[in-house]
């Protein structure tokens, strides 16, 4: 049976159409019950216990039926639906579990963020194992059937969406322009949800099915996608073997200093993989491929194995720098999923024929290692909160790290179960520092903002300005709070977390006030840095309280060349153009125009 033959051999009729439409409705009905009527039915603790195992259930069971009425046959698509399924409970039942008593207020019973999109890979993958051995009618079908398959089904996926947002905006559209007319009940109709949501999900399942069209790789179909497909391929290799050729010369330090080179370089694989199967297709005629696009492919699946190598040296360094995160665990897991497609293609692009031949076998081999990857990291066995939380009390225990270099907030907001048990353990602790910083951490009842709160000496890191200024009386000895969180600026006046200090008197009373700049150079990688700066002022009873922001310039660029001036002692207040207008108790602000400092007309 030949691959045209395995793609055509289910092709998709008046039946099937009308049964995807039918699955569509249902799952949008389904969707709109649950939101809409769940809670007033079942309560609201039995309800979000019904939503985390329904929502993930009617997100990815209807799209394995949609995608298999009509190619399946009807016995593998119910076992299929129900390892699916099967596989989906156990994955939230153990989600739940790890996630034990939430933290963070209002949030009991949410999963993960990574728990769906996961579990859609994972059933995506199989699903496109399971669809071509099922149609040939044998464990292992040529691999142009798999190709098929797969890029037809992205396409379905990616145009279903466009095609359901389209008709989500004509719904919306159309009820405002019946809002207009004082319409207002078809307006209320045309966005009551029990109308939209089903109507979402028929337009997905009918976009599905028109685009249920039977071709292999696009680039083999289509003249223009082979252009499109060298095009991209050529620039984005040459561009990259620029940057591996670049790295004699410039060394790694600056690429270590970006604080993302493992995502970076992760990123650059996962379109490398891309661009060398749009390219290769299915395999069948290479010889239709440009010479160029057949030695750009070559050269692509060299390429894998430096930049993975790389990725596994930057992840290595920041592990034995500052131990296991399950962000760090995640990209463990990415390496070594991307070092099977770094052997497989690099070993085809090394033989010179046939052409890149062992890459359909390490496509195979890849799905299925991906599939078991994420699988273990969703499981017990490598869940990557749990490996976080053992390494890291390895490391506090060993004594290889001081306890103040331990994020124990991390602990309690991002090991999930785990981390708050290894908590409780440590802030039994003997050691006087580690029980005081565990019960310091455990005693959160939120995490605010996107770190905890900083830790060191106070006014370590501060750099006062202008030159020969001195901190105000009292400043230095007030008793600030420790728990400011480390993205406001004022962060530096009880820890060490680095900033500027301005000492300017703003009123003209005679009395300096006190500006804190926050230091951008000092954020950690996907931490925030605030461009404004709090201003502090001494009340009368002689306590130092914060009156206001200071905003700086966004652009960073900009913002720097202001703190380069504040520190050259080249801040100085000017007068307002305008004052502000008291109007009913409340204060109306004047926003000049011109903000420059020159002189007005």
């Amino acid at each position: 049976m030949s691959a045209e033959t395995l793609d055509r051999s289910q092709p998709a009729g008046r039946r099937a159409g009308a049964v995807r439409l039918v699955i569509g409705g249902v799952q949008g009905l389904a969707l709109w019950f649950l939101f809409a009527k769940g809670e007033a039915i079942w309560g609201v603790a039995p309800h979000r216990t019904v939503m985390a195992y329904a929502l993930p259930l009617l997100l990815i069971a209807p799209m394995i039926l949609i995608f298999g009425v009509g190619r399946l046959r009807a016995g593998t698509l119910l076992a299929w639906l129900g390892v699916a399924c099967t596989l989906l409970v156990l994955l939230v039942a153990y989600d739940r579990w790890r996630a034990g008593p939430s933290p963070g207020a209002g949030s009991d019973g949410a999963l993960g963020p990574l728990l769906i999109p996961t579990a859609f890979a994972i059933a995506y993958i199989l699903h496109h194992l399971i669809e071509p051995a099922d149609v040939a009618r044998r464990w292992r079908p040529p691999y142009a059937a798999y190709v098929g398959g797969s890029w037809r089904h992205a396409f379905q996926i990616g145009l279903g969406l466009a095609f359901a947002a389209a008709i989500g905006g004509v719904l919306f559209l159309s009820a405002a322009l019946f809002a207009a007319l004082r319409l207002d009940a078809i307006a209320l109709a045309l966005k009551a949800p029990a109308i939209v949501m089903p109507a979402l999900g028929l337009a997905f399942a009918g976009a599905v099915h028109a685009m249920d069209a039977r071709f292999g790789a696009l680039a083999g179909r289509f003249p223009v996608a082979n252009v499109l497909v060298t095009a991209l391929a050529v620039l984005a290799t040459g561009l990259l073997t620029a940057f591996l050729c670049a790295l004699p010369f410039t060394g790694l330090d600056p690429l270590w200093a970006t604080r993302r080179a493992a995502a970076l370089l992760l990123a650059s694989t996962a379109l490398l993989i891309v661009i060398v199967n749009a390219a290769y297709g299915d395999g069948l005629t290479p010889e239709a491929l440009s010479p160029l696009l057949r030695r750009t492919v070559r050269l692509a699946g060299l390429l894998l194995a430096p930049l993975i190598g790389l990725a596994l040296m930057a992840l290595v360094l920041r592990v034995e720098q500052h131990g296991l995160t399950p962000v760090r665990v995640w990209g463990l897991a990415a390496c070594a999923v991307g070092a099977v497609y770094a052997l497989g293609y690099g070993w085809g692009a090394l033989r010179a024929r046939p052409w890149m031949a062992a890459l359909g076998t390490t496509n195979l081999i890849g799905a299925v290692a991906t599939v078991l990857v994420l699988l273990l990291l969703l499981s017990p066995v490598a869940d990557p909160a749990r490996l976080s939380t053992a390494d890291q009390m390895a490391r506090l225990e060993s004594g290889r790290v001081r306890p103040e270099s331990i994020d124990f907030t991390a602990f309690r907001f991002r090991f999930a179960r785990y981390g708050r048990e290894a908590l409780d353990r440590l802030a039994a602790s003997t050691d006087p520092v580690v029980a005081d910083l565990a019960r310091e951490a455990r005693s959160k009842g939120m995490l605010r903002g996107n770190e905890g709160p900083p830790r060191g000496p106070a006014f370590a890191g501060a750099t006062i300005a202008p030159p020969g200024a001195s901190l105000p009386a009292g400043f230095r000895e007030q008793d600030w709070p420790r728990d400011t969180p480390r993205w406001r600026p004022s962060a530096c006046l009880s820890s060490a977390r680095p900033c500027l200090l301005l000492v300017i008197d703003l009123d003209g009373d005679g009395t300096p006030e006190v500006l804190v700049f926050a230091d951008p150079s000092s954020a950690t990688s996907g931490s925030i840095s605030l461009p404004e700066a709090d201003v502090f002022q001494r009340r009368d009873d002689g306590v130092w309280h914060q009156v206001g922001t200071l905003s700086l310039p966004f652009d960073r660029a900009e913002s720097e060349r202001a703190r380069a001036a504040i520190r050259a002692g080249e801040a100085a207040p000017i007068k307002p153009v305008l004052p502000d207008l008291a109007v009913d108790g409340r204060r109306l602000l004047f926003r000049p125009s011109d903000l420059g400092t020159g002189p007005r007309p």
